[in-house]
């Protein structure tokens, strides 16, 4: 769910900037906004191994729906 900060804050920013159901977005993020100096995973024995540190990332997204959630606002569900 977006807004539970689960996912990179600059990707959240590019998927709730006015895009629509069934619409596609293509979101470059520097890796200030994306995983930053410590690349991803942040710690542990294999910090850095999936993403790493410092990198800029890429993402394409679809929007299939936008589900209301009580008393918390919205999810979108996203491919």
């Amino acid at each position: 769910k977006l807004g539970e900060k689960k996912v990179a804050p600059g990707l959240e920013e590019c998927l709730l900037a006015d895009m629509n159901i069934g619409g596609t977005r293509r979101c470059k993020l520097p890796a200030k906004l994306a995983y930053g100096s410590t690349g991803y995973p942040k710690s542990g024995e294999k910090a850095g191994s999936i993403i790493p540190p410092n990198a800029d990332v890429y993402f394409q997204v679809r929007l299939r729906s936008v589900v209301l959630s009580k008393g918390l606002g919205f999810g979108l569900n996203v491919i």
